[in-house]
């Protein structure tokens, strides 16, 4: 599946602590993941599907001059969630590779690094995540306040996910008709014992 992609792979290493001579090509396929994964549920399917069709049209992300204001700040916006998304998903493959071999730790060319322990990556991937949910936070926070300008966004009210940590918070009052006794059933299972 081809995914028109918000972002460049350069914005990657411009926007977080990837050095410069990291292969942008190796962070292209973390842009495909990231992107529909995270910004897609954020924007919506319409406004996604819009904002991807204006991209298509005025060819591409190098030529500005053929978006509207409202679709340059958005882009904007998105930039920075996610290059961290990006970093995100692409932590793990940063230090591990996979060959006919099977998964192998990479190694460095240079005699005086070494590679960081399981401990260390999942530490500073913690970090990541925090960052990301701050600036999907900020992306939610920027569409909220200015819904005017993207009458395809919808929040969704009654139903909201961290998309990173996958838990679910309802916020709906909806009674849906159905209602269950918690005292039969814990003395049913109480009574098994």
């Amino acid at each position: 599946m081809s995914v028109t992609r918000f972002i460049l792979s350069g914005d990657v290493q411009n926007e977080t602590v990837i050095e410069k001579n990291v292969q942008t090509d190796l962070l292209i396929p973390f842009i495909d993941i990231a992107q529909p994964l995270y910004i897609k549920r954020i924007l919506g399917v319409a406004q996604y599907d819009d904002l991807t069709n204006a991209i298509i049209t005025n060819s591409g992300l190098t030529n500005f001059t053929g978006f509207t204001t409202a679709y340059q700040n958005l882009l904007n916006q998105i930039r920075t969630p996610l290059c961290y998304l990006t970093w995100y998903e692409a932590f793990p493959f940063t230090h591990y590779k996979m060959t006919n071999k099977g998964i192998v730790l990479k190694s460095s060319t240079e005699n005086d690094t070494t590679s960081a322990s399981m401990a260390d990556l999942e530490k500073l991937r913690v970090q990541v995540y925090n960052w990301s949910s701050f600036w999907l936070e900020e992306l939610k926070q920027f569409l909220r306040n200015n819904k005017d300008s993207y009458p395809l966004w919808r929040e969704d009210i009654f139903y909201q996910k961290d998309f990173l940590s996958g838990s679910t918070v309802s916020n709906t009052r909806y009674f849906n008709g159905i209602q269950f006794d918690n005292t039969l059933y814990y003395d049913s299972v109480n009574k098994n014992d």
